[in-house]
C-alpha cells in the first residue's frame, strides 16, 4: 500500500513523492541538500532544479540534513502558480504543451530544467487565454509555507502519518 485516505487527505499529506507524482497532486522536486536556514525556524532546501528555498522547519523533520536521493520537495497545486502571484520564490519551467481535455479543462505540461524526465501538469482554470506559447520558459511561484519534505518512495523509511523515520537520516555528501 502506498497511501490511505480520501483524495483531500492524500493531497494534504501524500506520504511520498512517488504517490504525489503518480496522482499529479503537485510539483515534486528531488532534494540535493538540506541545511539549517538563516533563521532558527527554517531549513534551506536545494532541489534538483537548482533552486534553494527557505522552508519552515515544520515542513520536514527537525534535523539539519537528509541523505540525497531519499527526499523530495512536494509543492501542492495550491502552493504554486504560473501567474507569479504566490509572493514566494520561484522555479523556472518550460511549457511543453497546452493540453485541453474533452471536458474543456485546460492544463499545461511543464518540464523543469535540471530534473531529468519529469513533466508536471499544471491546471489552468479559466486562464488559458493569457498563457505564453509552447517552448516558452516561465516562472512558477511557490508558497513555501505549504510545501513538505517527503521520502521519495514509499518504503519502510516512512512512519504512520507521513514523514521520514529518524534512523533513515544520513548526512548529505556535498
Amino acid at each position: 500500500m502506498v497511501g490511505r485516505g480520501t483524495i483531500e487527505e492524500l493531497e494534504q499529506k501524500p506520504g511520498s513523492g512517488w504517490l504525489a507524482r503518480f496522482m499529479n497532486l503537485g510539483l515534486v522536486l528531488p532534494v540535493t541538500n538540506i541545511a539549517p536556514g538563516n533563521a532558527s525556524d527554517t531549513l534551506e532546501v536545494e532541489t534538483g532544479a537548482g533552486t534553494v528555498l527557505s522552508l519552515p522547519k515544520e515542513a520536514g523533520l527537525d534535523i539539519p540534513r537528509l541523505s540525497r536521493d531519499k527526499a523530495c520537495l512536494y509543492v501542492p497545486l495550491g502552493a504554486s502558480d504560473i501567474a507569479g502571484d504566490r509572493g514566494g520564490p520561484g522555479i523556472r519551467a518550460r511549457i511543453v504543451r497546452h493540453v485541453r481535455s474533452a471536458s474543456n479543462v485546460a492544463k499545461l505540461a511543464l518540464m523543469v530544467p535540471g530534473v531529468e524526465n519529469y513533466y508536471f501538469e499544471f491546471p489552468l482554470g479559466g486562464r488559458s487565454a493569457d498563457i505564453p506559447k509552447e517552448g516558452t520558459d516561465i516562472e512558477v511561484s511557490i508558497d513555501t509555507g505549504l510545501c513538505q519534505l517527503l521520502p521519495d518512495e514509499p518504503s519502510a523509511l516512512t512512519v504512520p502519518g507521513g514523514g521520514l523515520r529518524a534512523d533513515a537520516i544520513q548526512p548529505s555528501r556535498v
